[in-house]
């Protein structure tokens, strides 16, 4: 059976009886593997990489118990909508999204204001629902 490589600097998030990690560096360079450990068969399950570059130290959450969200973080790829730090590390500000049903990653486009990119970042989950919606995408 397969499994994850040693990696550090990945995403991790918990939903139903699984739980998925992605990305992370490694002694290979940054990642882009998404994989799901099952709670009950007590097995790790390669999904579908990201279409994008790897990355590590990025924000990783779950979103309407249904999608995996991805903010920013660093890679070893050059893009003219990143900002690059220094000649080996590239800091990120794309948001994917994976549908976990359909086991399909999305690029969402950048609309409106957008946040400089940014690694490093902190999520909390709000236990509350307000009376406006936080997030706003076409899905």
């Amino acid at each position: 059976l397969k499994t994850p490589i040693a990696r550090d600097g990945h995403g991790a998030v918990s939903f139903g009886n699984s739980m998925y990690i992605f990305g992370g560096n490694s002694e290979i360079g940054p990642l882009k593997d998404l994989w799901k450990f099952d709670f009950t068969k007590k097995i790790w399950i390669h999904l579908k990489d990201t279409p994008c570059s790897g990355r590590y130290s990025f924000s990783m959450h779950l979103w309407q118990e249904k999608f995996i969200v991805l903010f920013g973080g660093c890679s070893a790829v050059t893009s003219p909508s990143n900002t690059k730090v220094s000649n080996s590390v590239t800091v990120l500000k794309d948001l994917l999204l994976y549908d976990i049903a359909e086991n399909k990653w999305r690029i969402l486009p950048e609309n409106g204001l957008w946040p400089d990119a940014r690694y490093y970042i902190f999520y909390f989950h709000l236990k509350f629902k307000p009376n406006y919606p936080l997030i706003k995408a076409e899905l």
